[in-house]
């Protein structure tokens, strides 16, 4: 189960298959009673037929720090209850052994929860699911606003599920805490076992996007880069859709663009600011549509950890690749995650502070250069001022004979003890301009 997980999406939004587990499509449930909805699906060694709904475990989240609930599935006798069509495996012949918890949202108004199972006391191969409902009795109908599955581990070796949403202070929900039924034997994963659950609860606010690139490689896969700002964690999920000169490219014939979704695999920058990469594989198809149709841009909107979604934003899709450190960059070898293409060198490098180590591919910023005694970046000498020490800004030249930063002008330029006559030129003491060296 390794969907890219969908929240509330304006648009009409389809998820990418990123991983696939084998499980293959989803397949209808038979008919169950209506009176107990779990009747037809018995765990074989359930014992005692009773419903996890008489038996939950009552949990008050905090404001200031994690609520951690530990349990063990594997010692639950309850008989499990259907998660419906929408979340773990649908097309197992059982439910996994579940146990329930209700948990109190604290505070008031909005605020973002983050739950997570992946922590040393969940084993990395129990493939973990955790489903909030809002009844303890009715399962999602998969018509909800806001995730109620949360089925996909971290990686392909860690099967622990984490996720968030959007909850409001004092709301009430229950947790089912259980395991993906009859795991594949190519998995090697466990359905059930101890499992530590963790809830934070904090503010939450939109991402914003604020640029961004799209990669079409030359095996079709689509590498999508993503800079913006979030003031409390970085947004795992990003949506896009595929533009050309004549517009969006809609598959299901409703009239508006689709959107597809990736997960944003890495990320670098410090909070609020982000760059992060999303890949889409070849395999998915969408790099050789884009050969046929003559994708030019992107449109592209981001998903933070609780769901709440940036506003969309256009960005332009090239064919190239993206390169590392120390390479060189032009129009089709673009710098890779949290580079820059060096203007005067085209060398892909990381833009460091001042004091910082500097060399030809670790550059400094603005108003600063890199001390050839030193080789640390420290701030630049202006026109007149000393370059004994260092390094002149941009456009100046150190005077051998003055050691201070001068302007190197042309023919007939003004000149004087900082604008300084180029090679074959001289200052005339009449004029005070540069005119041809006497011989």
């Amino acid at each position: 189960m390794a969907l890219a997980r969908s929240a509330s999406f304006s648009g009409s939004l389809v998820l990418v298959a990123l991983a696939s587990s084998g499980c293959g499509e989803p397949a209808p449930l038979p008919p169950i009673d209506a009176t107990f909805p779990d009747a037809a699906i018995v765990h074989p060694d359930a014992g005692e037929v009773s419903d996890p709904c008489d038996d939950v475990m009552r949990v008050t989240g905090s404001l200031t720090e994690a609520t951690e609930v530990m349990l063990d599935t594997s010692m639950v006798d309850t008989r499990p209850r259907d998660l419906g069509l929408t979340c773990g495996n649908v097309t197992a012949q059982y439910w996994a052994r579940q146990q329930v918890i209700e948990l109190t949202v604290p505070g008031t108004g909005p605020l973002a929860l983050y739950l997570s199972t992946q922590n040393m006391n969940t084993a990395m191969d129990f493939h973990t699911v955790v489903q909030l409902r809002t009844a303890c009795s009715t399962p999602p109908t998969g018509m909800e606003t806001r995730p109620t599955c949360f089925d996909q581990g971290a990686s392909a070796e860690d099967f622990r599920a984490g996720g968030g949403l959007m909850v409001t202070g004092g709301e009430r929900l229950f947790v089912y805490v259980t395991g993906y039924s009859d795991p594949p034997a190519i998995d090697m994963t466990e359905e059930e076992g101890p499992v530590r659950v963790t809830f934070e609860f904090g503010p939450n606010t939109a991402p914003t996007l604020t640029g961004g690139l799209g990669v079409l490689t030359a095996a079709n896969a689509i590498q999508i880069h993503v800079d913006g700002t979030d003031a409390e964690r970085p947004p795992e999920f990003l949506g896009f859709g595929l533009l050309t000169a004549r517009g969006g490219l809609d598959f299901n014939g409703d009239g508006a663009l689709d959107y597809f979704g990736a997960n944003i695999s890495r990320t670098v920058g410090t909070t609020p600011n982000f760059s992060g990469e999303a890949v889409v594989p070849a395999s998915a198809g969408f790099g050789e549509i884009c050969r046929m149709y003559t994708c030019t841009q992107l449109s592209v909107f981001l998903v933070d950890q609780a769901s709440l979604q940036s506003a969309m934003r256009s960005i332009p899709l090239v064919s190239g690749q993206f390169v590392a450190s120390g390479a060189t960059c032009d129009a089709s070898h673009l710098c890779d995650l949290g580079l820059t293409c060096d203007a005067a060198t085209s060398v892909c490098g990381v833009v460091v502070a001042s004091g910082e180590a500097c060399d030809a591919s670790h550059f400094c910023g603005a108003g600063q250069a890199c001390s050839a005694t030193t080789m640390t970046c420290v701030d630049t000498a202006a026109i007149g001022e000393s370059c004994a020490s260092a390094p002149c800004e941009t456009g100046l030249d150190c005077d051998g004979t003055s050691m201070t930063c001068v302007m190197t002008v042309g023919l007939g330029v003004a000149c004087d003890a900082t604008h300084v006559c180029d090679t074959d030129l001289a200052c005339s003491a009449t004029t005070m301009l540069c005119e041809m060296a006497t011989p």
